[in-house]
């Protein structure tokens, strides 16, 4: 049943936990390694960071000292040591997992609206959400929505299927995961 099945992954996410990421529903595999010695040894960027968050994330996706007006509606700031620009959910969560574990700094962000940097720039890593985690799905009442998805498109969504409670959403720029 259900709870026993939970029950399992629940375990085998323990057992695990120094050799695994699993994905948000703690059901696929998403990368292996001995993250706990590989991870603390990192506590800064540097090449075997970003080495390792280019195991799991395109090569392309990753920039070093990013400048973040680029990526703010305001157009103004400094650079960011490290912009990460996930592909999907399940890049989303290894970045962050790989990040949180190596205890380096970071923040994320998603569609730059009212946000900005300051213009010594930021230290850590900023992880952006935007393209491939905009997925929307409507199951009767409900609606299911990836962080990506801007809050404009999430009401018209909403209003195309007759909910309501997001019309207030309908003016603001940024996305459902953040600025």
């Amino acid at each position: 049943g259900g709870e026993e099945e939970s029950e399992i992954w629940r375990d085998l996410q323990e057992s695990l936990l120094t050799s695994c990421i699993l994905n948000a529903d703690n059901k696929q595999i998403v990368a292996c390694g001995d993250f706990n010695r590989e991870l603390t040894e990192f506590k800064s960027i540097n090449d075997n960071l970003i080495k390792r968050l280019k195991g799991d994330i395109e090569e392309d996706r990753i920039i070093e000292n990013c400048p973040m007006s680029k990526y703010t509606t305001f157009r103004a700031g400094g650079n960011a040591a490290l912009l990460i620009n996930p592909a999907s959910m399940a890049e989303l969560f290894s970045a962050v997992t790989i990040l949180k574990l190596a205890g380096v700094p970071y923040m994320v962000m998603g569609n730059g609206s009212n946000l900005l940097f300051k213009d010594e720039g930021y230290d850590g890593v900023v992880v952006r959400i935007g393209e491939g985690m905009d997925h929307v799905l409507v199951e009767q009442n409900v609606i299911f929505a990836e962080p990506g998805v801007k809050l404009s498109q999430l009401a018209k969504i909403a209003l195309e299927h007759s909910l309501t409670g997001l019309e207030f959403a309908s003016g603001i720029p940024g996305s459902l995961g953040g600025a």
